[in-house]
């Protein structure tokens, strides 16, 4: 179909009564052609989009986030197994790591927005995991975005968002 504008889109497949959580493909959608191949085994792992940079950006981007994300997973595990053990030093040394990893991945969030201000993909990554998490990067994300992506669809959600915080 037609879009007049980068547009992040899920595609599905029906696989009728499995179980299956390998259902959905989110993707950046661009105006223009755009190429998706995937298999069946592997609905969401094997694909493949092509003919969006945005999507390709937000595949780098989602690389380094799962990295960060995977790191915190073992520290909370580890902290969990220190605490049953009675290692009180070591949790607590565990848990000043983890607030560090959950300050650099909020930190990548914030400077892979500011980098990518240009890109339909800036405000997408600043409304998904920089909003949630801390409000007081997103003045300087929006002001650092091009005309075109400020006036975009995700621009001007942003740029809403904006308003409901300073009120």
């Amino acid at each position: 179909f037609d879009l007049n504008e980068p547009e992040v889109l899920y595609l599905g497949v029906n696989r009728g009564n499995s179980q299956s959580m390998d259902n959905l493909v989110l993707f950046f959608a661009a105006p223009g052609n755009l190429k998706i191949n995937s298999s069946l085994q592997n609905f969401s792992g094997s694909t493949v989009v092509e003919g969006s940079v945005n999507h390709d950006l937000y595949t780098k981007y989602l690389k380094t986030k799962t990295a960060f994300t995977k790191k915190q997973s073992d520290l909370v595990r580890d902290i969990v197994l220190a605490k049953k053990n009675l290692e009180t030093v070591k949790a607590d040394s565990l848990q000043n790591v983890l607030n560090r990893s959950e300050r650099m991945s909020y930190l990548n969030a914030v400077n892979f927005a500011l980098k990518n201000g240009k890109n339909q993909v800036a405000p997408f990554v600043t409304l998904t995991d920089v909003a949630p998490t801390n409000s007081k990067h997103l003045d300087t994300i929006y002001k650092s975005l091009s005309p075109e992506i400020a006036q975009s669809k995700y621009g001007i959600i942003l740029k809403n968002y904006l308003e409901l915080m300073k009120k």
